[in-house]
């Protein structure tokens, strides 16, 4: 049963660790990915090699990976469920080493949380949540700046937000940015911002480069219940090469 456990958590973090946007080299406790998603094994850290090349065509595609813990969604919940909290820290803490998780009381719950939205992959545009968001071209605060519809393929885009004094200020925060027409995660990752203050950005490009289309952007507290402070939409009507 613990071999079964270690390798799907590991498939977890797996996945996980590949959307964020930065690795330090460290040994793998990851299994293989399955046959049609195999990379090429040459170090021992299969998640540094897709974190560091995405757009290399013999590595696989985030929307891969999405499909596999689709197929094991209620296996890998069952799993996390039966794994004990310090086993899930480590392999929190190894999946994005850079971060600190010492906040989350209950690992459990925040990795089912986790995983529950890196499979929802958009927005839901009924839900009310506290803060605001918005994108731009521009790291400065500015509601009512507009995003242009033609953005270069590797041009770096803003998403700023608000928690209008209503969520408790973090240093860290969790961010997903996704490609919604395609259902593609491309950053699923905490990032640090400014703790003494309500407003801060996030920037993001793929390294795949942009493509046109509908994109979705959350923010979330790092607490147990991964807590949404807000979301944004946006459309990229051209991309200049």
């Amino acid at each position: 049963m613990k071999r079964l456990q270690y390798a799907a958590l590991g498939l977890l973090c797996f996945a996980l660790g590949y959307i964020a946007a930065s690795w330090n080299d460290q040994p793998s406790l990851t299994s293989p990915p399955p046959e049609h998603s195999r990379v090429s094994l040459a170090t021992n850290n299969p998640v540094a090699l897709l974190a560091l090349d995405q757009d290399a065509s013999d590595q696989p595609h985030s929307k891969d990976i999405q499909q596999q813990l689709k197929g094991q969604h209620r296996q890998l919940k069952s799993i996390i469920q039966q794994t004990s909290d310090q086993q899930l820290g480590r392999y929190l803490q190894q999946a994005f080493p850079n971060y600190s998780f010492t906040g989350i009381q209950n690992k459990q719950q925040f990795a089912q949380q986790m995983l529950d939205e890196f499979l929802q992959a958009k927005n839901d545009p009924q839900q009310r949540l506290a803060g605001q968001a918005y994108v731009t071209d521009q790291s400065q605060t500015n509601v009512d700046q507009v995003l242009p519809r033609e953005i270069y393929v590797t041009q770096p885009l803003y998403a700023h937000f608000d928690t209008m004094g209503k969520v408790p200020n973090n240093m860290q925060v969790m961010v997903r940015w996704t490609h919604r027409d395609s259902g593609e995660v491309l950053l699923f990752t905490p990032r640090k911002v400014s703790e003494q203050q309500q407003q801060n950005w996030v920037s993001f490009y793929p390294m795949t480069g942009w493509k046109t289309g509908h994109y979705d952007v959350k923010y979330y507290q790092m607490n147990d219940q991964l807590s949404p402070i807000a979301q944004t939409s946006f459309y990229i009507q051209h991309v200049i090469e």
